[in-house]
């Protein structure tokens, strides 16, 4: 492996804060990240992947983003959904 090579695994290695640099992984933050994919928000109410799907078609889960053939949900409409479903105790 020539110098230059190495050099441009390492550097490689730093941005992605892979173990072998020795250096804590950093997260890049992207403009996806504050979506999250079916599977992810399935994930964080606790429920299948096909039962997002059923809300979806049947209108009453958050909506979402299509993104190509990916869905994705954004964190705060996910939020303000289950806000809504919120019931008043009387």
């Amino acid at each position: 492996m020539t110098n230059d090579e190495y050099n441009k695994v390492h550097r490689r290695a730093e941005l992605l804060g892979s173990a072998a640099s020795g250096e804590p992984v950093l997260k890049a933050t992207t403009l996806l990240s504050e979506y999250l994919t079916e599977a992810e928000f399935a994930a964080e109410v606790g429920r299948t992947v096909r039962t997002v799907k059923r809300w979806r078609a049947l209108g009453v889960g958050p909506k979402c983003v299509v993104l190509g053939r990916q869905r994705l949900y954004r964190r705060e409409s996910a939020r303000a959904w289950l806000q809504s479903l919120e019931e008043d105790a009387a």
